[in-house]
């Protein structure tokens, strides 16, 4: 529209707000300040293992729980695996998973003590 067109206006007769949609986080507050734990750096690459999967026979129970967290940090897309489309895949070949860019915004605001 130019300037001297009718300009679009929303009216609304409401006495207070209203909650379109109540959704819960994907990643708990506690949860993602442990971000810098497993990547010192943006840009690093955590290193994975099949001890990490917990459906295989010999797995550790420590690093399954970690690789829980890991699972939901992919969830939230803040983290990816590298050269492989799923986390299973990169624990059994031995692969890395690094933060997405969205991953390493957070990672900042925990570092700066923001979040």
């Amino acid at each position: 529209m130019t300037p001297w067109d009718q300009r679009p206006l929303f009216r609304s007769s409401v006495t207070g707000l209203r909650h379109l949609r109540r959704a819960k986080h994907a990643i708990s507050d506690d949860e993602l300040r442990q971000i810098p734990v497993y990547f010192p750096t943006a840009d690093h690459d955590y290193k994975l293992n099949e001890r990490y999967e917990p459906t295989i026979k010999d797995h550790d129970p420590a690093l399954a729980k970690i690789f829980a967290l890991l699972q939901k940090f992919r969830g939230a897309r803040l983290l990816e695996p590298i050269d492989t489309p799923h986390m299973y895949y990169a624990a059994i070949d031995r692969k890395s998973c690094r933060l997405t860019p969205l991953g390493q915004a957070y990672w900042q605001q925990v570092r700066n003590k923001k979040f």
